[in-house]
């Protein structure tokens, strides 16, 4: 999960996401496939990602909403591989 520019990778449980397409099995029968997974959040973890969203949102005046889509992603691997805060 990646809030803030940090991921915790690893530390929180996670979601199985099922293909609602089934796969031929060796015995004639249909199975599932996994396709990923993704954490389960918590509580805090979405009030932490509201709070991180509406700070860099500002009500359209923010970082966010200023600059373009490749400045955005350039800073959120930068920072992220600093480990500083957007």
């Amino acid at each position: 999960m990646l809030i803030k520019a940090r991921s915790d990778r690893g530390k929180a449980p996670r979601q199985s996401v099922i293909s609602p397409i089934r796969v031929p099995n060796e015995a004639g029968g249909l199975d599932a496939v996994e396709l990923g997974s993704y954490p389960e959040g918590s509580e805090r973890d979405s009030d932490d990602a509201l709070t991180a969203s509406l700070a860099v949102y500002d009500s359209g005046r923010g970082i966010w909403p200023t600059m373009s889509v490749a400045e955005g992603c350039m800073q959120v691997l930068i920072t992220g591989m600093m480990g500083a805060p957007v």
